[in-house]
């Protein structure tokens, strides 16, 4: 005769845990990802990406060849934002990074 002892999770084998949801504030960082540093802002993040993508510094970029793919950036976070303000980023926060254009 075996006898199931109850596990953390319940009644059951201890094979069987109930799954973890992921947290969202605990999201990693992935290539289609950015963590916020200090002194950052979806301005100078659309930049970094934009001048990477296109092969060239983020200073011989002109505003208008940022301009599109940061209104992406802004549209596509602005509900995950603590703030709900893209002109307000934290450090630390986890921003999805649109696709750039193509260079």
């Amino acid at each position: 005769t075996s006898s199931s002892a109850p596990t953390a999770n319940g009644p059951g084998s201890p094979t069987t845990a109930a799954p973890v949801p992921a947290s969202p504030t605990l999201t990693s960082p992935t290539s289609t990802s950015h963590v916020v540093v200090a002194g950052e802002h979806l301005w100078s993040i659309a930049t970094q990406q934009v001048a990477a993508a296109a092969g060239r510094s983020p200073e011989a970029l002109t505003p208008a060849d940022v301009v599109t793919y940061w209104v992406q950036l802004c549209m596509t976070n602005r509900p995950h934002l603590r703030s709900g303000n893209p002109s307000l980023v934290y450090p630390g926060e986890v921003l999805e990074l649109p696709p750039t254009p193509p260079a």
